[in-house]
């Protein structure tokens, strides 16, 4: 049954998994809105009135209403976007037999290999999203359900809108609460399981490409050598590799609002505009707010930015040219001079410098979370001003 199910993931299940991620994070909003719970205030615990509701969150539903059903279609985009460049390759005649010294014509091939290593690391992630997913129900038992009805709050060190439930003044049903929790919890599990697919996906799609770019397997890539492009076929890999950036910016984004969240918890301010305002008058370089949590989920953001943004979209697609015009070399030594000049860096130059900024705001961001919204600023002007230049050339070539 697992198997069938691994076997399904596919771009249009992921379409219908974000639509249904995003009206079931709706239904949530609605629901505590409607329970009385999108906007606790904490009493006790020397923090009187300090808003932590559903609504009063930086992070939780902003995640799961924008962002998380956003990374899932650009996963779901990434997958098709996968087979649609294989295609492109057979197409170039890039596929090449190293037993039988003959080029591969049929896109099965290429597809079946990606599908038998894609269904491997997706046995992995099910290992590892259930093991997420038990442990959030746990957390959620341990943090929330108990003592909703024993009403301890002696050992509590941190206060999440999750746990508002466990003053007795906040409690507006015992039942109601542990429904609520219970679904919150399952949303943080779903969530952080999406979270590890992306990684998965990436970190698949980057091997497989890093393997059959050795000549140890049944097939290998080799470049294109009547490309008017410099980079003689890997062009075609470009645009995998913008989705990867793309999902890698998104993942930190909604790391970089849980380390909001986080961070104003600790926090003295006593409602959320409150807290923004007293970020802005700090300095730009305020380091990160250290606590067991940030520091759980700067890990995380981490690994995105080395898995993601750097190793498979810019290392690994670099390196596999490397290798293929090595292929090329020893499989048809009397016509590698064709290949001279070919360039390993997959990406066009002026995508190059947007992607070099990208990955320096996101590690910036995360460590410094203060600089974040003015480096995200200037990028998006830039974004701007370069696709307003593009639009003002297109209208000026017509006219002429």
């Amino acid at each position: 049954m697992l198997n069938t199910f691994l076997n399904k993931i596919d771009s249009l299940m992921l379409y219908k998994l974000a639509f249904s991620l995003f009206v079931f994070s709706i239904f949530v909003l609605i629901l505590s809105d409607h329970w009385e719970l999108s906007s606790l205030k904490l009493v006790g615990l020397g923090i009187e009135g300090k808003e932590v509701g559903y609504f009063s969150s930086p992070s939780w539903w902003p995640n799961f209403t924008i962002f998380l059903p956003l990374l899932t279609i650009l996963l779901g985009w990434l997958l098709k976007e996968i087979k649609q460049t294989h295609f492109k390759l057979i197409q170039s005649n890039m596929i090449f037999d190293p037993s039988t010294k003959t080029i591969i014509n049929s896109v099965e091939v290429i597809n079946a290999s990606w599908n038998d290593w894609l269904r491997k690391a997706l046995n992995l992630w099910a290992i590892i999203a259930l093991f997420v997913i038990l442990i959030s129900y746990f957390d959620c038992y341990s943090s929330a359900v108990k003592p909703t009805y024993d009403v301890d709050l002696e050992n509590m060190k941190e206060i999440d809108w999750s746990h508002a439930s466990l003053i007795s003044e906040n409690i507006v049903s015992k039942n109601k609460n542990t429904i609520f929790n219970i679904i919150a919890f399952t949303l943080q599990g779903f969530g952080a399981s999406l979270g590890i697919l992306m990684l998965v996906v990436s970190g698949a799609y980057g091997t497989f490409i890093n393997n059959y770019s050795n000549p140890t397997g049944k097939w290998v890539i080799i470049p294109n050598k009547k490309s008017d492009d410099s980079r003689k076929g890997f062009e075609h890999f470009e645009y995998v590799g913008m989705l990867l950036l793309f999902l890698g910016l998104l993942a930190c984004l909604i790391i970089y609002l849980t380390i909001l969240q986080n961070t104003y918890l600790s926090n003295e301010a006593l409602s959320l505009s409150e807290f923004l305002q007293s970020l802005s008058k700090e300095t730009l370089m305020t380091p990160l707010h250290i606590n067991l949590s940030n520091v759980l989920v700067l890990m995380l953001g981490i690994i995105v930015i080395l898995v993601t943004l750097l190793a498979v979209p810019i290392g690994i697609l670099s390196y596999s040219a490397k290798k293929a015009k090595e292929n090329y070399s020893f499989n048809f030594p009397d016509e590698c001079d064709a290949l001279n000049g070919m360039k390993w860096w997959p990406y066009k130059w002026l995508n190059s410098h947007f992607i070099i900024i990208a990955i320096s705001l996101a590690f910036f961001s995360l460590i410094f979370p203060n600089i974040a919204p003015y480096l995200a600023i200037l990028y998006v002007g830039s974004l701007v001003t370069y696709v307003t230049w593009k639009i003002a050339q297109y209208f000026k070539t017509e006219s002429i």
